[in-house]
């Protein structure tokens, strides 16, 4: 089972890892997939985050029952044995690091003299200890990678929601315009001469300012978006330029 579940992770993931780079090729994968592609994806991912959570909470459990055995209760009294330039300041939380285990072990080995070995000794230090609390690492790593993994998992789903929302309204872009020669272009933010105004909001939305000249001539527009100037000759744009 725990395979499995792994697999299904795994999976999920590989999803999205279309590439090396893989934060900047997720949007990319999406923005081509339609619709009904992206619901699927979403509901896959929102299938994993239950298995995700009963794993966790298992582990939980198993790391739980570790720090209530008899072993690991014996040495509560643990930080009293170590030597205080090393900074250790709580047992019950930076001995769950795998790091921190290694180091204490290490520096033991290298340094002995520098622990109280009477406490050491009256706490019956051992290997099943050490087990336990190399045990108690492992479990807390493998906490992380799921709680990331999780994490990881909702915030794409956000991402899809977004790309789902960005599809729907090029979809019916394309369908708004299918009969027209512009429809490609407005449902990729483009624009193109001959446009009309409508064809362009649809395309880049409303303008952050707009210049009117009205004359025998007909009326003449300058709508501006940020250093983009676009001139439209009576209802259809005729012009633009880049000011950058």
């Amino acid at each position: 089972m725990f395979k499995i579940i792994w697999f299904i992770l795994f999976a999920s993931f590989f999803c999205f890892a279309q590439d090396d780079d893989f934060s900047d090729s997720v949007e990319t994968y999406l923005s081509k997939l339609s619709l009904k592609e992206l619901k699927k994806l979403k509901l896959k991912n929102e299938q994993v985050i239950p298995i995700i959570d009963s794993q966790i909470n298992q582990i939980s459990i198993e790391k739980s029952n570790l720090k209530y055995s008899k072993a690991y209760m014996t040495l509560d009294s643990f930080e009293n044995i170590l030597p205080k330039n090393m900074g250790f300041s709580d047992s019950t939380t930076e001995l769950d690091s795998i790091h921190w285990v290694r180091q204490i072990l290490n520096h033991f080995e290298n340094y002995p003299t520098d622990y109280n070995l009477d406490i050491l000794k009256s706490n019956r230090f051992t290997k099943q200890h050490y087990n336990i609390f190399l045990k108690i690492g492992f479990l807390n790593e493998k906490i992380d990678s799921l709680t990331n993994r999780k994490n990881e998992i909702e915030s794409e789903n956000v991402t899809i929601d977004e790309q789902a929302e960005k599809t729907t309204s090029r979809d019916n872009l394309l369908f708004k315009y299918r009969k027209s020669k512009f429809k490609n272009a407005i449902s990729k933010n483009k624009i193109a001469i001959g446009m009309t105004k409508e064809m362009v909001i649809d395309s880049w939305g409303d303008p952050e300012n707009i210049n009117r000249d009205v004359g025998s001539w007909g009326i003449h527009e300058q709508w501006i978006y940020n250093s983009t100037y676009l001139y439209f000759e009576n209802g259809k744009l005729t012009a633009f330029q880049d000011r950058q």
